[in-house]
C-alpha cells in the first residue's frame, strides 16, 4: 500500500519542527540512560572483562539505531503511519 504525499502548498514547517522538539525528551533520556547502563553493567562483571562488555554494549546500541529506522520504515510502509508509534510506545 503506497503512502500519498500531500499536493497542498503546506511545506511541512510545522511537522519538522514537532519533531525537533519530541527529539529533544529522547536525546535527554538517551544520554542518560545509556551511562547508567553501562555503570550497572560494569559492576556485574569481573574488571579484566570491563573494556569487552563495553564494546558489547557499543556494538548492540549501534545495531539498535542502525535497524529502528529501517524497522520502522517498513511498519510505516506495510501498515500505516500509525503503527510505528504504536509497537514503539507498547
Amino acid at each position: 500500500m503506497a503512502i500519498a504525499i500531500p499536493s497542498d502548498v503546506n511545506t511541512g514547517w510545522l511537522g519538522l519542527i514537532w519533531i525537533l522538539v519530541a527529539m529533544i525528551p529522547a536525546a535527554i533520556g538517551g544520554g542518560l540512560l545509556q551511562p547508567s547502563i553501562n555503570s550497572s553493567i560494569t559492576k556485574q562483571i569481573d574488571f579484566s572483562e570491563v573494556g569487552g562488555m563495553l564494546g558489547i554494549s557499543a556494538a548492540l546500541l549501534s545495531a539498535a539505531n542502525a535497524l529502528a529506522p529501517v524497522i520502522g520504515g517498513v511498519l510505516f510502509q506495510a501498515f500505516g503511519a500509525s503503527w510505528p508509534f504504536l509497537l514503539a510506545g507498547s
